[in-house]
């Protein structure tokens, strides 16, 4: 039985593990960055680039020793079957093709850092003003963020100089990939797509012209990284989450959707229309499509997958950064390092990708297993945002549900479930999910009463 001291003390734990949790979050945003200015201090450039890695382990483990404090239950998830499932696939996978044991482990905590955020909090207690708490923060991030990407888009060069970013600034279409605070356009278009997502989760809500605003102003912001899966991802997800939306509370947002519509096809339609033609022809209607590093990876992940059934080639030997940087001889097998980018030399884009890794170093079992475990996310959050008791509840399900959209959509030429910040954000989003409908009570269906 818990005594009240160890109550008051678990109590105490959790609000220091939530700021330590926010803190965090805020330190990813510009962790490339930092990395990237010190990074001739060897020591402390390692402790700044893989620091997430080391938080996410000793928060987890930490969380463990908590509930064994206070005594209490470590509840069940309906991920947990699966994700040992694929815990214990890798594990054989490495046995079976003796990956070294630093690159099994390496690998193994990449595929795994972003569950350990997940249990993190749906251990946690993430009651209301602890969510606010959560919500008030990153979008003031947010709006710093994307005040720094104008900046980035009208001084790109004096900018990147002044914070000691990358000189290299690439122009697409005359309009330079803008990237903010952090050190690639990719990650800038992705937390752009983040908050104008949960943003419109508010407004459909909530039904404030504000957070519309705030809708719009994070999507130029996803707009001007100019990446085409970030722009595409949000409209897949933006629709998925006007599907939840009860048919009485559409029709009154037919004409908000119009008003986007016609901004995105008045403004920006000729530009979003010219890099979608770019990528179609680079890799799909193209006469040297086949020879585009993404596509390779495809192809061959699936050949590794036959040849290595149902295993894989094993963690780190395929499309991951492990594989890059300890460079796999599975390439060599499989001719890969005769293509641009995948060589030893210049193997840059080896880590263009997620599912090729998935299905080429886990295997048909160890893919079916993540696919499996993102259904279920993808379910879990569906129902939890129609059938919540709580407004804020409500917004916040809604938006974790279409950032899952998002980030599957972009997982198709992005790793951006291994990757930080996606990853841990994503991860995070979804850990707090499912800590609110642990803790709070069943009632009625209110998405309708909220959204009508």
């Amino acid at each position: 039985m818990q005594t009240n001291e160890a109550i008051i003390t678990g109590y105490k734990t959790e609000k220091w593990i939530h700021f330590l949790l926010m803190t965090t979050g805020l330190f990813l945003l510009v962790q490339d960055l930092i990395a990237r200015n010190i990074s001739e201090y060897g020591q402390l450039f390692s402790l700044v680039k893989y620091a997430e890695e080391i938080i996410a382990i000793v928060l987890f483990a930490l969380i463990i020793c908590y509930h064994i404090f206070l005594r209490s239950i470590i509840r069940m998830t309906n991920i947990d079957f699966f994700l040992v499932f694929f815990i214990i696939i890798n594990l054989i996978s490495g046995i079976i093709n003796k990956v070294p044991f630093f690159i099994f482990l390496s690998q193994s905590i990449l595929y795994l850092k972003g569950f350990f955020i997940f249990f993190i909090f749906y251990y946690l207690r993430c009651e209301e003003d602890v969510l606010k708490k959560y919500i008030l923060v990153f979008f003031r991030a947010g709006a710093i963020v994307l005040f720094f990407g104008f900046v980035d888009l009208i001084i790109p060069h004096r900018f990147r100089a002044l914070i000691g970013n990358a000189a290299f600034v690439d122009y697409r279409f005359s309009i330079p990939s803008v990237q903010s605070v952090f050190t690639h356009p990719v990650y800038f278009g992705w937390f752009m797509s983040f908050m104008s997502l949960f943003s419109f989760a508010f407004f459909a809500v909530y039904k404030k012209t504000r957070y519309f605003f705030m809708s719009l102003c994070f999507f130029a912001g996803c707009f001007l990284s100019m990446r085409v899966k970030s722009i595409i991802g949000f409209a897949i997800a933006l629709f998925a989450g006007f599907l939840l939306i009860p048919l009485e509370r559409k029709k009154h947002l037919t004409g908000v959707f119009l008003i986007f519509a016609l901004i995105v096809l008045l403004v920006l339609g000729p530009t979003v229309a010219g890099l979608f033609q770019s990528k179609m022809q680079l890799y799909v209607i193209g006469e040297n499509r086949m020879d585009a590093a993404r596509n390779v990876l495809y192809i061959k992940s699936a050949e590794v997958a036959v040849d290595h059934f149902p295993f894989g080639a094993g963690p780190g030997r395929f499309g991951s950064w492990l594989s890059r940087i300890f460079y796999s001889p599975v390439y060599e097998k499989y001719g890969l390092s005769k293509v641009w980018g995948m060589s030893k030399e210049n193997p840059y884009f080896i880590t263009d990708t997620f599912w090729p890794m998935i299905l080429g170093e886990s295997g048909i079992l160890g893919c079916l297993s993540y696919i499996i475990i993102l259904l279920i996310f993808f379910f879990t959050l569906r129902d939890r945002a129609v059938r919540t008791g709580s407004r804020l509840f409500c917004a916040f399900y809604m938006g974790a549900f279409m950032v899952l959209i998002e980030s599957i959509a972009e997982s198709i030429a992005t790793p951006v479930f291994v990757n930080p910040p996606p990853s841990i954000f994503v991860f995070g989003a979804i850990g707090i999910c499912y800590s609110l409908a642990r803790t709070e009570k069943s009632g009625e269906p209110l998405l309708k009463k909220y959204t009508t």
